[in-house]
């Protein structure tokens, strides 16, 4: 589309506005949510890669000190540098290319549009008779649909995981597990060789545990 100077300053003031909130937001914390980097950081500085590779120049940087601080936490991380490679940041702004726009979007000659020939009328089709909509299959029940809801809640429990200390996890934990709503299971890995680096061991058991969500289906 054509270079639109108030759409290109709205955005820009949009841009500000959006970059001033998140660095307030940054100015106390080091990650987004928790005190680990989550898929939160991992979408929003991949989403914002190609502003600090074409449009953040230093300047721009240094107004927004704690974003630049987070994205470049994020983007240095070992599995990220791994699957994006590095992260060269913004020398000199790109800039409107008006006869490269132009070279690459000719204007096309309108052509003289042909004569529409009278279309033959169509004979009325037959009436199709109707016919009922077969019935909906039933979903199939799921097989713990009859238990009852157990008093210690997964979503709670997480939540007390990423975000408080052990001492308030256990004690959640002690007062809402119920032998025989929940069992607790031990497993040892019998393959140690395997586990030489962090990535291959975090794939291993993020594995495990998506195979183990068809147990509740």
């Amino acid at each position: 589309m054509p270079n639109n100077k108030t759409v290109v300053n709205k955005g820009k003031e949009a841009l500000n506005a959006f970059m001033a909130s998140l660095d307030a937001f940054l100015e106390s914390r080091t990650y987004l949510v928790g005190e680990t980097v989550t898929l939160a950081d991992l979408t929003l500085a991949v989403y914002m890669r190609d502003l600090f590779n074409m449009i953040f120049d230093e300047a721009q940087r240094n107004s927004f000190e704690n974003v630049t601080r987070w994205f470049t936490t994020i983007m240095n991380q070992d599995e990220v540098v791994r699957v994006l490679g590095q992260t060269s940041l913004c020398v000199k702004p790109a800039q409107f290319d008006a006869k490269l726009f132009t070279a690459n979007n000719p204007k096309q000659k309108k052509e003289a549009a042909p004569k529409k020939e009278a279309a033959p009328k169509k004979e009325a089709a037959p009436k199709k008779e109707e016919t009922a909509a077969p019935a909906k299959a039933a979903a199939p029940k799921k097989p713990f649909a009859d238990l009852a809801k157990p008093k210690l809640d997964l979503d709670t429990f997480k939540k007390h995981y990423w975000n408080d200390e052990t001492p308030v996890i256990m004690k959640y934990f002690d007062e809402s597990f119920v032998d025989g709503d929940w069992s607790i299971w031990k497993c040892s890995y019998k393959y140690n060789h395997e586990l030489d680096l962090k990535f291959k061991t975090n794939n291993l058991v993020k594995g495990m545990f998506q195979r183990l969500e068809t147990m509740k289906r």
